[in-house]
């Protein structure tokens, strides 16, 4: 009996958890876990997700403009008025604009010379998603392998 009571505690504990950091946009609940990871959910179905903790040098944003502006700085999005960092008051913030919802995964490497950008325009209706993928490398050497000279 103690465990089934213990049992039943740690999950009502870990629901009120989770529910104190979710919103309510039309018809999807957003969970912000962390800085950098977020998961979208339609009924209870799982809709959507991102995750930078396994990334070395990964950073979510969210933004309420469709086709936000940002620059790229040291192989890394920097935030600006139209791209906020990952947060459960700045989802708030986007939320309350009751516009577009559109997350952002930022990586690159150490040197600045790689970068990987991803955009996810969420449908807050129906929980589908645009994804969008811009990658930026600068080969400082070339790339002579790639295309050999006829000779």
């Amino acid at each position: 009996m103690k465990k089934i009571l213990l049992v039943t505690f740690l999950l009502t504990s870990f629901n009120a958890f989770t529910a104190f950091n979710a919103t309510h946009l039309n018809n999807i609940d957003i969970r912000v876990f962390n800085e950098s990871k977020v998961q979208i959910f339609k009924n209870d179905v799982h809709m959507f997700g991102i995750d930078c903790n396994n990334g070395i040098l990964c950073k979510a944003f969210v933004s309420h403009v469709p086709s936000p502006k940002y620059k790229v700085f040291d192989g890394m999005v920097q935030s600006n008025s139209e791209v906020l960092e990952l947060s459960a008051k700045n989802i708030q913030s986007v939320v309350n604009k009751n516009r577009s919802l559109v997350f952002i995964m930022s990586s690159g490497n150490a040197s600045g010379s790689y970068t990987n950008v991803q955009e996810f325009e969420i449908d807050s209706d129906t929980g589908a998603f645009y994804h969008t993928t811009k990658e930026y490398d600068w080969m400082r050497y070339g790339h002579p392998d790639d295309y050999p000279l006829n000779r």
